[in-house]
């Protein structure tokens, strides 16, 4: 197993695990996954690490190109949060709060609600696909404050796909105050890179866009991809790699947020910017761990208490699906509603603002 960490000197080992390695920044280990009677899935070793007093959040990644990966074991705060061994409660795969299944780029952060802040102590991490493989587990650690968070972007403009500067920054700004209405994070810097790529975006090659290695120096920011539009997909408005989504790494499959530009426009040509700084919050808020408040059929899987539900009553005209109108009074002017609206949707919950404010790749001050 081949280690390779940036480490911070800490005087007393936690009792529980007194030769794990400390780790305050970002840890990378290796592992061949072996067939596990006990999950059905091929498992790798687990790996500990001792987190400092002052940890604010985590995320951690199995990285296996091409592979449906996940997690078999996630330990934390004196509590098993994942287990693929159990076949129902606290624990079990798509068990609350996390809801966790196999997929690209499989990812786990803390805090995911406000009963999953992580605590000075013990981390065991061990990664899980559906296929055999040479694994790479990549550990990233947030230390320090939480007071002014601010998250930097990239913004990756792919073939021929033309964004105005005006308009980019104004989604910006709406995004920005519509996170940090709820306590959430600000936009901080933003960098603007174009790549080679097809502009109308077919939909199967969305893993592959999002595995660009974008910056190397600038892994702490959020990837957003933006296209023209999808060739099989049109009227996609954006797409997240994963809730959560791979994040404070680049070079792995779906580490990064996919927008789509013409579904966007108004009749006129021109960009509504309040819809794509809603989305870009929105689809952002799924890469950093922000579930749908309601699904399209009125359903909740979303682990926060503090967000209203549309109850299934809403449902006036009896189609089968909970629309943003139908939910107005409840969740439907929230950001992370599962479809977008003709009025704005940028109400934050102070726990949504929570978790986004506590994400690895934020830097908060102490």
């Amino acid at each position: 197993m081949l280690l390779a960490l940036l480490l911070s000197c800490r005087p007393t080992p936690p009792a529980d695990c007194p030769d794990a390695p400390w780790v305050d920044g970002t840890v990378e280990v290796t592992s061949a996954l072996e067939w596990d009677d006990a999950t059905g899935i091929y498992v790798g070793e687990t790996s500990t690490f001792a987190l400092p007093d002052d940890v604010v959040s985590f995320a951690a990644t199995v990285d296996l190109p091409g592979v449906q990966t996940a997690f078999a074991r996630v330990r934390f705060a004196g509590r098993t949060w994942i287990d693929a061994s159990l076949a129902e409660g606290d624990g079990a795969w798509w068990s609350e709060p996390y809801f966790h299944w196999a997929g690209s780029g499989a990812t786990v952060v803390a805090p995911i609600d406000a009963d999953s802040a992580p605590s000075g102590g013990c981390l065991e991490l061990q990664p899980a696909a559906l296929d055999p493989g040479e694994a790479r587990l990549v550990l990233t650690v947030r230390t320090g404050g939480t007071q002014t968070p601010t998250i930097d972007v990239n913004v990756v403009l792919v073939g021929d796909t033309e964004l105005f500067q005006e308009d980019l920054d104004e989604a910006v700004a709406v995004a920005t105050r519509a996170w940090t209405s709820g306590g959430g994070p600000s936009i901080g810097e933003v960098a603007t890179y174009r790549i080679e790529g097809d502009a109308i975006l077919d939909y199967r090659d969305s893993t592959a866009l999002r595995a660009t290695v974008v910056d190397p120096d600038r892994e702490d920011a959020l990837n957003l991809f933006f296209v023209t539009d999808y060739a099989d997909a049109s009227g996609t408005l954006g797409e997240a790699g994963g809730i959560p989504g791979p994040i404070g790494v680049q070079g792995v499959d779906e580490a990064g947020v996919i927008i789509a530009l013409d579904p966007h426009r108004r009749a006129n040509g021109t960009i509504d910017t309040q819809l794509l700084g809603e989305v870009v919050a929105h689809e952002a808020g799924h890469q950093l761990g922000l579930f749908h408040t309601t699904e399209s059929d009125g359903s909740r899987t979303e682990p926060l208490a503090g967000t209203p539900a549309c109850p299934a009553d809403a449902d006036r005209n009896g189609d089968g699906y909970w629309v943003a109108s139908e939910c107005v009074d409840y969740d439907g002017t929230n950001f992370m509603f599962w479809v977008a609206a003709s009025f704005d949707q940028d109400v934050v919950a102070p726990e949504q603002g929570f978790v986004l404010a506590r994400s690895p790749i934020a830097r908060g001050r102490r």
